[in-house]
């Protein structure tokens, strides 16, 4: 998924609620670091999710346009309200560590992780077809 993004020529920011310390080994073991253009880690800066503030610094420090932008999210409170109050589209995805939660008021839904389905509806593909998907 993060490979066909950086082919489309799509910018990929992390925007994280974790410590360095952890996340750096985590990312660096998995060989994915390279695919993001930016990363955000709470344990740098002093704010986290869903702090519209943490979001801004973000979006401030890498020029994104928030209408033009998509965060991609677990938490329904920290990861798509925030994004939300911010001005960013937002993907909810439930996965085994979300919170046990109703479904937020997302974009768009996938009730369980599916990463083709979340590259095509990031790259396009169903932003004006679907708004969620119950699988």
């Amino acid at each position: 998924m993060l490979q066909t993004l950086r082919d489309r020529g799509k910018k990929v920011y992390l925007l994280s609620n974790a410590q360095k310390i952890f996340t750096e080994y985590e990312m660096n073991a998995l060989d994915i670091t390279q695919y993001f253009d930016a990363i955000f880690l709470s344990s740098e800066h002093g704010c986290k999710k869903p702090d519209s503030q943490f979001f801004q610094k973000m979006i401030d420090t890498c020029h994104i346009k928030p209408d033009k932008a998509v965060m991609v999210g677990n938490d329904g409170a920290c990861d798509i309200e925030g994004a939300k109050r911010s001005g960013l589209s937002t993907v909810y995805v439930r996965t085994e560590i979300s919170p046990e939660e109703t479904l937020p008021d997302a974009d768009h839904v996938l009730e369980k992780m599916d990463m083709v389905r979340i590259t095509e509806l990031l790259c396009g593909r169903y932003m004006v077809l679907r708004r969620s998907w119950n699988t």
